[in-house]
């Protein structure tokens, strides 16, 4: 059931992504005056920032038809400015698009990644189910399905699930800039103009894995995958989804996920509830929770989660540390690396 909020937000969404062009290019106009830009540079900006648009504005034209929701098609007029919290909404997709579904990423992606899909090799066999909750972009669950695995997926963000549908539909129709709107760290005004096709498809986990010849590689395609059953992609949230779902997948992957939810108990209760006797749960992820400042006393820690675990019923056989960064721009000298859990437990 659609409500008013999630009409709301969607709508507030949409209308960003149709700014994004004007305000940008209205910024670039006013750098421009300020002579502290060359005028290669601001040419240069201005052709990062219409290659953004371009992709923004695809996400815009396919998402009223994307749900297949009538209230999704006729959005209400709203007529609010882009903010920063726009600015700070589309530089984090672009960044994360990037990530995902371009070469800039792809050395990123193989440290979380591969080491997950190791795990499920490990214990789960090649006709199994999987469940990936907060999916982001569908990599992920897009190489799970890839291996053999029929592969069932949950993500709430509505940026997110329609620049999911580009990236499958779309393979390197456009140009990504994603640090074109950061300078942090860099020698050069020209390192935040980085770029490259998108969505790339040229490279996958098993090929990486498997120690094949990874360029120009064809083995992924979501559309086959799509046809065939093995990736089903589902819109929404976690709880909403699994709430009437008892004992089916035999693994849940959460990666970047437990830090972004409200309820860290009944998210576990949940993930205990959805898999059958003998089913596993991997967990990855540095433990940094999105809704921290809501409180003055955050809750929970990495030991708390595996205290919750063991407290429904899951066991845990695996603990690892993965070192990874996450969606930093390469040639930055601000670097993040994060000590993360790789944790596995089992139902």
């Amino acid at each position: 059931m659609i409500n008013n909020i999630e009409i709301f937000e969607f709508a507030q969404c949409i209308s960003a992504l149709k700014q994004y062009r004007m305000v940008a290019s209205s910024h670039i106009d006013k750098l421009e005056k300020s002579g502290f830009r060359t005028e290669e540079e601001i040419s240069e900006m201005r052709v990062a920032v219409n290659n953004n648009a371009d992709i923004l504005e695809k996400i815009v034209e396919i998402s009223p038809g994307a749900f297949g929701r009538e209230e999704f098609m006729n959005l209400p007029q709203l007529n609010t400015e882009f903010d920063h919290s726009d600015l700070h909404q589309i530089c984090a997709s672009l960044k994360s698009a990037a990530r995902d579904w371009t070469s800039i990423g792809f050395a990123e992606i193989c440290e979380t990644y591969c080491p997950i899909i190791d795990v499920i090799q490990k214990y789960i066999s090649p006709n199994g189910t999987v469940f990936v909750p907060g999916s982001g972009l569908c990599r992920l669950p897009l190489e799970i399905a890839n291996f053999g695995y029929r592969t069932i997926t949950s993500e709430s963000a509505f940026i997110m699930l329609v620049m999911t549908l580009v990236s499958f539909s779309c393979p390197n129709m456009f140009t990504i800039h994603p640090f074109i709107h950061s300078t942090a760290g860099l020698d050069k005004f020209s390192d935040c103009l980085i770029s490259a096709p998108f969505s790339d498809y040229s490279h996958c986990m098993k090929c990486h894995m498997g120690g094949l010849n990874e360029d120009g590689c064809t083995c992924l395609n979501p559309q086959s995958l799509l046809e065939n059953d093995l990736l089903i992609l589902g819109a929404g949230k976690f709880e909403s989804i699994c709430k009437n779902v008892n004992s089916e997948y035999d693994c849940v992957v959460t990666c970047y996920f437990i830090d972004a939810v409200k309820d860290i108990k009944h998210t576990i209760k949940l993930i205990h509830q959805v898999l059958k006797d003998g089913g596993i749960w991997i967990n990855m992820g540095p433990m940094v929770p999105h809704f921290q400042e809501d409180e003055m006393f955050p809750e929970f820690t990495i030991a708390d989660i595996e205290s919750i675990a063991q407290q429904n019923h899951l066991s845990l056989c695996e603990n690892h540390k993965v070192q990874t960064s996450y969606a930093q721009n390469p040639l930055s000298h601000i670097k993040t690396t994060y000590n993360c859990d790789l944790k596995v437990y089992r139902k």
